[in-house]
């Protein structure tokens, strides 16, 4: 990818290139979304210093985008682009703190106040398993209790996000 193209988006989710420095995080949805939709299509069109992508191209380039340290794009916004277009692979959502998909669907339950048993039985694996998720949790959050968890959570806008 051309250093350029890198450059001009790699300020926008940080916030360098959205009006008055908002970061990514603070626009809504349908305006990351859009942000994501002009970058496929502007590389699906001919420009005066490279020649148009193909669909197959354009999204390859936008998952790299909206990677971590690959852009600055929303992934979920990414993902209802790419979705929208047709593609079947889907972008992987990258949490706060290195959460995987199942510590965040554990910390949503954590964070509704369930227990860990309960947690287990709703998620199908064991409550020892489950322990283990909400340790794991606690390190990456940097919190210690149940209560600094679920302020994470809710810092990060965590507690409605959809699992892939």
């Amino acid at each position: 990818m051309p250093g350029a193209w890198r450059a001009a988006t790699t300020s926008g989710w940080g916030g360098g290139g959205y009006p008055a420095g908002l970061d990514g995080q603070s626009l809504d949805l349908p305006s990351r979304i859009l942000a994501a939709a002009d970058v496929y299509q502007a590389l699906q069109e001919d420009r005066p210093h490279r020649p148009a992508r193909s669909s197959a191209e354009a999204a390859s380039i936008l998952r790299e985008l909206c990677s971590p340290g690959g852009g600055g794009l929303d992934p979920t916004a990414c993902g209802a682009v790419l979705a929208a277009a047709g593609e079947r692979r889907p972008v992987r959502r990258q949490y706060p703190v290195g959460l995987t998909e199942r510590e965040l669907e554990v910390l949503q339950h954590l964070a509704r106040g369930r227990t860990e048993r309960e947690i287990a039985e709703r998620l199908t694996i064991s409550a020892s398993t489950a322990h283990i998720h909400v340790v794991h949790i606690y390190e990456k959050a940097g919190v210690s209790t149940r209560a600094g968890a679920t302020l994470f959570a809710v810092e990060n806008r965590l507690l409605f996000e959809k699992i892939n």
